[in-house]
């Protein structure tokens, strides 16, 4: 059977905490800066095309979902810690993870083109909770292993 030192497995919990920090850190940012019309992270798809026009409503709702989903954030944080289930945010990234597809879908109706740091944004924050949901898992499923 492979065996882990502790050191080592309270090594790798602090960077994976580390790690989820940042990424909701980001979230937040994501979510602040999408309430205004700062281009710094994404590159709104009116810029992409001459046809600004049309395209511009349909950019907005992209900005609109990333403030919910950051408000949503949140609340997931908030409830996962007063009730002790961080468990959760494993669910929480897969989530994430289907959102890619889910603006990718959006843009293939709507034609319109969507900026690949969204899927590289979804990614990160996705792979972020998934770490730190199965690691508040991991010892509840195996307790004497953790």
């Amino acid at each position: 059977m492979f065996k882990v030192k502790d050191s080592t497995l309270k090594i790798l919990d602090s960077l994976i905490k580390a790690n989820f920090t940042v990424a909701v850190i980001v979230m937040i940012a994501v979510s602040v800066f999408a309430m205004t019309d700062s281009q710094i992270l994404f590159q709104d798809s009116s810029e992409l095309d001459e046809l600004s026009d049309l395209y511009g409503p349909l950019a907005n709702n992209l900005r609109l979902i990333l403030v919910y989903v950051g408000i949503a954030e949140a609340n997931l944080l908030i409830y996962c810690w007063s009730r002790q289930k961080q468990q959760i945010l494993l669910w929480v990234g897969v989530f994430y993870l289907l959102m890619i597809g889910g603006f990718a879908f959006y843009g293939e109706v709507n034609q319109i083109p969507i900026d690949g740091s969204y899927n590289l944004f979804f990614l990160y924050q996705g792979i972020s909770h998934i770490l730190l949901g199965g690691s508040y898992l991991l010892p509840k499923i195996y307790p004497r292993k953790f």
